[in-house]
C-alpha cells in the first residue's frame, strides 16, 4: 500500500510540471524575428509583438505595438540580398516567470552592410506564449540599450 501510494504521488507531481518550451524554441522565436526585422517584414513583426507590447528603443522613447506597426505602413521589404541591415541574437539566456512566461536577455547585432560596420545591443524581453498556441512566442515587452563602444 505504501509503494503503491509514493507511485500516485509521484504521478501526481509528474502531471502537474508544467510544459515548458527548450532553448531552442526560444531562440528560434527570436531569431525568426530578427530576420524579419532585417527584412522589414511588416507580418513578421505583427506576429511577433504581443497586442500588449511595451517597447523601449535604444534612444528611450516608449511605445506599443499600435505605434510600432503604424511605422511600418508603406515601408519597403528586402531580401536576404537586399536588406541594408542585418540583425542576429548572441548569447540568449532566459529564466521561466511563469508555464507561458520567460524573461529573456540577449545580445543582438546589427551588421550595416554599405560599410561592414556592427553595432551591438542589449535586449531585455518578457516573451510569453498566447493562450492556445503551442509554439508562437510573442514579445510584451521589449527593451533595447545600445552597448557602448569598447575604445
Amino acid at each position: 500500500m505504501k509503494f503503491k501510494l509514493i507511485g500516485v504521488l509521484l504521478l501526481g507531481l509528474t502531471l502537474s510540471v508544467p510544459a515548458v518550451a527548450g532553448e531552442d524554441e526560444i531562440y528560434q522565436a527570436v531569431s525568426r524575428f530578427l530576420t524579419a526585422a532585417s527584412l522589414n517584414d511588416a507580418q513578421g513583426h505583427d506576429q511577433f509583438w504581443s497586442e500588449q507590447l511595451t517597447y523601449t528603443s535604444s534612444n528611450g522613447t516608449r511605445f506599443d505595438k499600435a505605434v510600432l506597426m503604424s511605422g511600418m505602413s508603406g515601408t519597403a521589404t528586402y531580401t536576404e540580398e537586399t536588406a541594408p541591415v542585418w540583425y542576429q541574437a548572441h548569447d540568449l539566456e532566459y529564466d521561466y516567470l511563469s508555464r507561458d512566461h520567460v524573461i529573456a536577455h540577449l545580445r543582438m547585432t546589427a551588421l550595416n552592410r554599405s560599410d561592414n560596420s556592427v553595432e551591438q545591443f542589449y535586449i531585455t524581453a518578457v516573451l510569453h506564449l498566447p493562450e492556445g498556441s503551442a509554439d508562437r512566442w510573442q514579445a510584451r515587452s521589449w527593451h533595447v540599450t545600445r552597448r557602448a563602444s569598447s575604445s
